[in-house]
């Protein structure tokens, strides 16, 4: 975490945040970060154990118009409204991992398909 508020206080462009084995707070430290790194392009959210909420990949939609490859593996709490999110924020993106989510349909990953042309989900 040193090296985030070393960028942030020091105004460097950060453009690849890896976030993985946090054990509480995921979701919190997301909310956090999305409003002070708008530049971002990779976001690695890995999770041994389910903290993200729709909220937090809200924010990330919301404040990361330019990000390309995002991983939410292991998120068991995100629904369809989070892909509704991305689709509609994040349209740059290329990479997507869901691997080991299960609550998305079909309806909302052929919606997300739609807005993310390169994409290689």
């Amino acid at each position: 975490m040193y090296m985030y508020q070393e960028a942030v206080v020091f105004g460097f462009d950060v453009n690849i945040v890896c976030i993985f084995r946090c054990k509480k707070n995921m979701n919190s430290l997301v909310l956090s970060l999305a409003p002070k790194l708008v530049k971002l392009q990779t976001l690695v959210l890995r999770q041994d154990n389910p903290q993200l909420e729709d909220n937090a990949v809200e924010a990330i939609a919301n404040h990361f118009h330019e990000l390309q490859d995002l991983d939410l593996s292991k998120s068991l709490k995100l629904t369809d409204h989070s892909l509704y999110s991305l689709a509609r924020g994040c349209t740059s993106l290329t990479k997507l991992n869901l691997s080991g989510c299960t609550s998305f349909s079909d309806t909302a990953l052929a919606y997300l398909t739609r807005f993310c042309r390169s994409s290689k989900f």
